[in-house]
């Protein structure tokens, strides 16, 4: 990084300073650090993006830069990026520490998955017997998936469901002008409400 009025093959980044190209690439995976919200704040990832680059001063220290700008990013947020792209090739984060998570895999959140598509009645627990899952674990990655039990308080309409029910009336309005007392000979066990007058 130079100081000069020579413009050539520089990208203009401050009234005083240049950067050459091919640390703009250094620049971008950075900005795209901050973007995906990587060691830094939601502040600070709404208030930044590479438009704000005009902003930012920046001055080479060897692989260490020191940045100034209205975003308050750290030296060490940016020193502890480029140390991690060149350790490990990626801007990604670094795997997490201790045991990893086996019971809740991607392979065993397809697994069962597939298994309650197939079986919308499956039980937690034939679900853990038939996968040899943990029975928490399951109900951990239906959790993870999206999927929530509910009862069906809606009974499905067949296609020869309305003929069925055409013909029930007509049967019952039959009876009934036969026999005028035929309703009070019918004993209804749901769990409804009715009335002694027959309303």
């Amino acid at each position: 990084m130079k100081r000069g009025n020579d413009n050539s093959d520089k990208s203009y980044i401050h009234p005083s300073w240049y950067i050459d190209k091919a640390d703009v690439a250094t620049l971008k995976l950075f900005i795209c650090e901050v973007q995906s919200g990587n060691g830094t704040s939601n502040r600070r990832k709404e208030s930044f993006s590479f438009n704000d680059v005009p902003m930012v001063g920046v001055i080479d220290v060897g692989r260490m830069m020191k940045w100034w700008s209205v975003t308050g990013i750290s030296k060490s947020t940016v020193s502890k990026t480029i140390k991690r792209f060149d350790d490990t090739g990626t801007n990604k984060n670094r795997p997490k520490p201790g045991r990893p998570k086996t019971e809740t895999s991607e392979e065993h959140q397809m697994e069962v998955a597939q298994s309650f598509v197939e079986n919308l009645h499956l039980t937690l627990r034939k679900a853990s017997q038939d996968l040899q899952i943990n029975r928490v674990s399951i109900f951990r990655i239906l959790k993870i998936i999206k999927f929530h039990p509910y009862k069906i308080h809606l009974h499905e309409i067949n296609e020869d469901d309305p003929d069925r029910r055409l013909e029930f009336c007509e049967n019952m309005m039959e009876r009934i002008a036969q026999n005028h007392n035929y309703s009070s000979f019918i004993v209804f066990s749901d769990e409804s409400t009715f009335q002694l007058n027959g309303e």
